[in-house]
Parts: C-alpha cells; sequence; structure tokens
C-alpha cells in the first residue's frame, strides 16, 4: 500500500469514528467548519437576515433527503452571488442538475422572489444519474447514493409544485444531452452545472456555450470536491478550449467566465 493510500485511509477511520466530536471541539474557532471547508477568514454572509432566510426556504427542498445534516451555507453564497451578477446581463438563468430545486430555490429567494424577472430553466432527469454515461469510478461513486423510482417521482412532483406560483420558472424532465434540443433557448446569462459525471457536464457545456452572453458565468458544484476529479479535468479543458480559465474555489465550486 502507498504511504498516500494509507494516510486517506487513516483520515476517513478517523473521521468516521470522531468526526462529530472533532467538528465540535474546532468549530468554536473557526467561522465556518462545514461542507469539507474549514476556515477563520470572515463570512459576512452567514451575520446576513436575508441570505439567511434564502438559504433556509431551499434547504426545506431537500428534506434530508441528500445532505443528511450537512449544512452548505458558503455553496449556496457562491451560487447567489454569481446569480446577482448575472440579473445584470441580458440573458435566462438555467439550471442542469436540480435535484429537489435547493439552489434554484435560494436563488429566487435571495434576488427577490416576486420581483424575479429572468425565465429560469430548471433540467434534471428525476431518476439520478444514468449508468450510461459513468466511467467505473463514477459509477462506484455514484452507486452509494442511489435512490429509489419512487422518491424521484417524488421529487419531481416535488418540483414542479414549488415552482409552480413562479410565471417564469420552467421544469424539463428529461436526460442532457437529448433534452437539450427540445428546450427553446435565448441569451443565457448564468449556468448552475450539477450532473455529478463528466460525460453529461460535458455535453450540457458545449451545448450551451453557445447561447452563453458575453460575461456569462457558469458555477460548477462539483470543480473540487474529492473524487470527482475526472469532472475537473473535463472543466479545465473546456475553458482552456474557449480561451479562458476555471477559477477554483474552496467551497469544490469553480466558475467560468466567457470573456470572448
Amino acid at each position: 500500500m502507498r504511504r498516500l493510500d494509507f494516510y486517506h485511509l487513516l483520515a476517513k477511520a478517523v473521521n468516521k469514528c470522531f468526526g462529530k466530536k472533532l467538528y465540535a471541539a474546532v468549530r468554536a474557532d473557526f467561522t465556518y467548519a462545514k461542507d469539507n471547508l474549514l476556515t477563520k477568514n470572515s463570512a459576512p454572509f452567514l451575520r446576513d437576515q436575508f441570505f439567511l432566510r434564502a438559504y433556509s426556504e431551499g434547504k426545506k427542498t431537500d428534506k434530508d433527503r441528500f445532505l443528511k445534516g450537512v449544512d452548505i451555507e458558503w455553496r449556496i453564497h457562491t451560487l447567489c452571488w454569481a446569480a446577482d451578477y448575472a440579473k445584470q446581463l441580458d440573458g435566462d438563468f438555467v439550471e442542469c442538475g436540480t435535484r429537489t430545486g435547493f439552489f434554484a430555490k435560494s436563488i429566487i429567494e435571495y434576488l427577490g422572489a416576486e420581483a424575479f424577472a429572468k425565465r429560469f430553466v430548471l433540467i434534471d432527469s428525476f431518476q439520478g444519474v444514468i449508468p450510461e454515461f459513468l466511467s467505473d469510478n463514477e459509477k462506484l461513486r455514484e452507486s452509494k447514493g442511489v435512490k429509489s423510482d419512487d422518491i424521484w417521482s417524488k421529487i419531481y412532483n416535488q418540483v414542479k409544485e414549488q415552482f409552480s406560483s413562479h410565471d417564469r420558472v420552467e421544469v424539463y424532465k428529461g436526460v442532457i444531452p437529448e433534452v437539450l434540443e427540445n428546450i427553446e433557448f435565448g441569451q443565457i446569462s448564468f449556468l448552475s452545472l450539477d450532473l455529478n459525471n463528466a460525460y453529461a457536464e460535458r455535453k450540457a457545456l458545449d451545448y450551451i456555450w453557445p447561447y452563453l452572453q458575453l460575461g456569462g458565468i457558469i458555477v460548477l458544484d462539483d470543480y473540487g470536491y474529492p473524487g470527482f476529479e475526472e469532472q475537473q479535468k473535463m472543466h479545465d479543458e473546456f475553458a482552456r478550449s474557449h480561451n479562458t480559465s476555471v477559477l477554483c474555489l474552496p467551497t469544490c465550486q469553480g466558475i467560468i467566465i466567457k470573456t470572448e
């Protein structure tokens, strides 16, 4: 066994046995200690009641199906910041990988639900990741989080219901890339991408890039997440092919801005 593999296994064992106690012991000294992010840097959004309300409304959609008690405020803060920037640009908002609608709900509440004027296109298979699209490593990783067809059916109906009062929100059920052909896109200013596999995300990026407004922003949810290295490699290759690069964030997210 290589030394790095040994330390990786040791870290997993320590985290499994003592993770919660260690977290409780150190969190008092840090401004943020969640979602693989530990920092003493200032996090003023955690005192912003407007943001916290938007986050709370978004989190309610999860119903502990995926997060299992984990909070992701800093990731949602990044998404809300990106959406707030993109609202100044012409173009629609698009989300590939909606799940329960956590991200979209938080964004709409943050920007102001009643005044939200952007067309927001939400796309998901509502059946989980597609096995045929996965590499062997991705299959192993995703096999641990498989949900039943019944649960996905409930999630789909929940998403349709929770956005039914928003005239500008459109929910599409289908597999990327095929479903993209059935959607009439205009200019796009914001894309949230969270499909948990490199193949589908590359297809989505290739399809949507021509519609992305100059200055438009893409938030990659899985860019730096452990175990998602194939996506990171693909994201970097895609960005380089368009004469730009990915901003790597400590939240695990990546950001691409269309500059030409």
